[in-house]
């Protein structure tokens, strides 16, 4: 049994989503890059020839693309005209989530905190509790047979010194169901051979003192 105190550090991976949903955005960001640069390429040439402008030179088509690349997956896809647009489809997690879990075993109820922090491309989903700490490994997001927007992914969860000597740290599988409004989320989870629970939980977004879903800051992270 691990006997570590102290929480996971936030290690972002990729997430996936229904197939054609980034690779329109992608072929739009690359028609937007080619649209941009190719004239104002040909632009700094003339006024280098004229000598208005020497030693200049703008990124390449592939350079220009991956810089809208990172600004869209860090900024511009949580944008809410983007959203209603419908050019994203992919709710916006990031946040801190509030809410209970209720095990199989001995039927227990434990308050528990959500920590997302997700991009466009990548997400981190972390749970605290009194006894354990837990971590995304792999996650999906994408509209079931009922048309709802559900949320599932696999994670490893370490246990805190103060933890019932019967838990010991294990993998498992959430699978929660966002509601319309993306400040609920409620589900069950599902543990390991080396446990064999199962449960149930619910959280809800926390809200700032104005009353609206707190925002976290994007952090730029890598594209893997």
């Amino acid at each position: 049994m691990s006997k570590k105190g102290c929480g996971f550090v936030s290690n972002s991976h990729p997430y996936g989503v229904e197939h054609k949903q980034r690779a329109r955005v992608y072929f739009g960001l690359a028609i937007i890059s080619i649209l941009v640069t190719v004239p104002l390429s040909k632009g700094i040439d003339l006024l280098n020839i004229s000598g208005i402008i020497k030693w200049f030179e703008l990124p390449s088509v592939l350079g220009f693309y991956w810089i809208l690349v990172k600004i869209f997956d860090v900024y511009i896809w949580r944008l809410k005209i983007i959203q209603r647009l419908k050019i994203v489809q992919i709710p916006d997690l990031n946040g801190e989530w509030i809410g209970e879990l209720k095990s199989s075993h001995n039927e227990t109820k434990k308050h528990g905190k959500l920590i997302i922090k997700q991009t466009w491309q990548q997400i981190s989903i972390n749970l605290h509790t009194d006894t354990s700490r837990s971590r995304s490994l792999m996650a999906d997001i994408r509209e079931d047979e009922y048309c709802d927007t559900v949320l599932s992914f696999e994670y490893h969860s370490e246990t805190l010194q103060d933890a019932e000597q019967t838990m010991n740290d294990h993998n498992g599988f959430n699978v929660f169901t966002i509601n319309k409004e993306l400040n609920v989320l409620e589900g069950e989870y599902f543990t390991c051979r080396k446990r064999q629970t199962c449960g149930t939980m619910k959280f809800h977004r926390k809200l700032s003192r104005s009353g609206q879903k707190k925002e976290e800051s994007p952090t730029l992270v890598p594209s893997m």
